[in-house]
């Protein structure tokens, strides 16, 4: 599975007899869920063109609510600007947006291709720690 793969979103629907147990309108995006059921092909008026996995969907037979959680102090889930001091004050929840998601993906991408490139030819990766204190000479 590739780091796209494994990214991906899917849509799950909740029928709403189960609701009653635990109903969607209480759900944010921040609560934490776990839910059982089968994945299914979209009906085609709700397949949607634009995203990897807009043809299947999950019809989800158990749902279980594991956490709630605060709301976040900036969007997830949207790509709008957000004050730079914020973001590095919550650096955890800044890396789950999908501008830094995507970054590190890449970035992961470069240098595993440049340690595969490099140990093909033999190349020796060496990591010098740098120690405080006055160098020798």
């Amino acid at each position: 599975m590739t780091p796209e793969e494994y990214l991906q979103r899917v849509r799950a629907l909740i029928p709403a007899i189960r609701e009653r147990a635990l109903p969607a309108e209480r759900l944010r995006p921040e609560h934490v869920l776990s839910a059982v059921g089968e994945v299914v092909r979209r009906a085609p008026e709700n397949v949607n063109p634009n995203i990897p996995t807009g043809e299947i969907e999950v019809q989800v037979a158990e749902v279980t609510q594991l956490a709630e959680a605060e709301t976040p102090p900036f969007p997830i889930d949207e790509d709008t600007p957000v004050d730079e001091m914020l973001r590095l004050r919550h650096r955890m929840l800044d890396l789950r947006r999908e501008g830094m998601r995507d970054a590190l993906v890449m970035r992961d991408a470069v240098i595993r291709t440049m340690r595969e490139t490099l140990a093909a030819e033999d190349f020796l990766e060496i990591e010098i720690i740098e120690t405080s204190g006055r160098r020798g000479g």
